[in-house]
């Protein structure tokens, strides 16, 4: 997943934030789910990218509309904060695949090559099993509740 940077930001100053501007079909954008989040929310809020100022989640604007109640988008929100409680998920990932992003194919790719070339390839495919079925949770979570998934 990405976000479109705004023609007027200046990349320099993103970059500066942590975040990596690339191009990608002919458009700086830079990926989500962002470095800078952190467990109770955004860690530069007050230096925000206007990308980011200006993003209204799904879920949010299900709420809006009336489509879903006020403790309806809660438990949604609940849900995905238990998923990542302790930051555990995000390390087991990055033990997986040194690559930002929630791509499940470049996952299951880095699970089998890091499966093949263990001491204990049993141990290893238990431990990665269970650490993608809780990422896919909350992809599936985050896509659904909070992204529009990529056309």
């Amino acid at each position: 997943m990405r976000a479109d940077v705004r023609p007027h930001e200046d990349h320099t100053h993103l970059r500066s934030l942590g975040l990596d501007v690339l191009e990608q079909e002919g458009k700086p954008v830079f990926r989500l789910p962002c470095k800078n989040l952190a467990a109770q929310g955004c860690s530069i809020y007050p230096a925000r990218p206007f990308t980011c100022r200006q993003f209204r989640c799904e879920l949010l604007k299900a709420y809006e509309s009336g489509a879903v109640s006020l403790s309806e988008a809660s438990a949604r929100i609940d849900k995905v904060k238990a998923l990542l409680a302790g930051g555990a998920l995000r390390q087991d990932l990055e033990a997986i695949t040194p690559e930002r992003g929630l791509d499940y194919r470049k996952l299951l790719e880095a699970a089998h090559s890091t499966i093949a070339a263990s001491d204990n390839p049993a141990a290893m495919r238990k431990c990665h099993a269970a650490t993608l079925a809780v990422a896919m949770q909350v992809v599936h979570s985050l896509q659904c509740d909070f992204y529009r998934p990529a056309e």
